[in-house]
């Protein structure tokens, strides 16, 4: 008797776990038709994020950290160009150049920026106007390596004339290029690249560079050339900040600095100055007579024509006979012809 209402208890258990499970099967069939069944979600309401400019970014400026973004825009808004995120990364165009102004809130263009590794860089990076010039340098003419893409220099040229010249004047410096650009110190056009954070790991020739290359005008870049065959120049680099005194020493770069200027000992040899011979006036020859033409009026017409300084004034005094004295020439006095 116990045992069969031990398996009616236990019939009911499974036939309640059974409708159980039952209705729970039942149920992840509906949801999965719904699931199957349900609206597809449009494209368009997937959320993009484009790289754009945070702020108002001038044409020719590079490209900082604190200049670019990104900006989430439906898949609506992406255009042809724009630069989305997971198929390029902000840091690629740190320090790239804009050829073009971008306002706050606009989105960039691949078109639109040069990055440093582009080959077109440097030409994107001059002014208008200007020209690159690229010359060798060594360790003393590079500032010891310590010149960066940026920084601003003067060129100071100096000449050696030998032993064929005063003593005082055979050695001479002078500017011939002031506050230009550099643009570029080897291959490297971004000063990022090139700090001496980077290059500590290297050798002390390895941080050296060997070419410099300097943003000029036409006429500059024919300056230095020249200046390069004339003797040897150096690089003087400028402070970041300008200041007074900047104006003042422009004003004298025209000067040029002669070994005296330096060493007030070397004008000790310098040769005496040539002294004139003291030479007695000379006795200004007579002038030669005019030329006279024959004329009709006679040899008095010549003598007329005569210049004066041969001509002697005699008046004979009262009561003596008169007699027409002769001049040193041969002519008869004028105050004579007149009596």
């Amino acid at each position: 008797m116990l045992f069969r209402k031990l398996l009616v208890v236990l019939g009911a258990v499974f036939v309640i776990a059974g409708i159980g499970l039952c209705i729970a099967w039942v149920g992840q069939l509906r949801n999965r038709e719904v699931e199957v069944t349900g609206p597809a979600v449009s494209p368009a309401g997937i959320e993009q994020a484009i790289l754009s400019a945070t702020q108002a970014i001038p044409a020719g400026a590079l490209l900082r950290s604190d200049d670019i973004g990104w900006k989430d825009v439906g898949a609506a808004g992406v255009q042809a160009g724009n630069l989305m995120r997971g198929q390029v990364s902000e840091t690629e165009f740190f320090g790239a150049i804009t050829r073009r102004g971008f306002a706050a809130g606009e989105a960039l263009i691949a078109s639109d920026l040069v990055k440093p590794n582009d080959r077109r860089f440097l030409a994107a990076v001059l002014k208008p106007g200007r020209r690159a010039l690229s010359v060798s340098v060594d360790a003393a003419q590079s500032g010891a390596g310590l010149v960066l893409p940026g920084d601003y220099v003067d060129v100071i040229l100096t000449q050696d004339f030998g032993d064929k010249i005063d003593i005082g004047r055979r050695t001479v410096s002078e500017t011939v290029l002031s506050n230009v650009r550099i643009v570029a110190v080897d291959q490297s056009l971004d000063a990022q690249l090139s700090t001496v954070a980077e290059h500590t790991a290297l050798g002390a020739d390895s941080r050296i560079p060997k070419t410099v290359t300097l943003e000029l005008f036409e006429r500059q870049a024919e300056t230095l050339l020249v200046a390069a065959q004339l003797g040897k120049f150096q690089l003087a680099v400028r402070p970041l900040m300008g200041s007074s005194d900047v104006q003042i020493e422009d004003e004298q770069v025209a000067k040029p600095l002669w070994a005296s200027d330096v060493s007030p000992a070397l004008k000790r040899f310098a040769p005496a100055p040539p002294t004139l011979a003291k030479t007695e006036p000379q006795p200004t020859p007579p002038s030669a007579p005019l030329p006279c033409e024959k004329s009709a009026a006679g040899p008095l017409e010549c003598s007329v024509r005569r210049p004066p300084p041969a001509l002697s004034r005699y008046r004979a005094p009262a009561g003596a006979p008169g007699q027409i004295s002769q001049s040193p020439s041969g002519t008869p006095p004028r105050e004579a012809l007149n009596e």
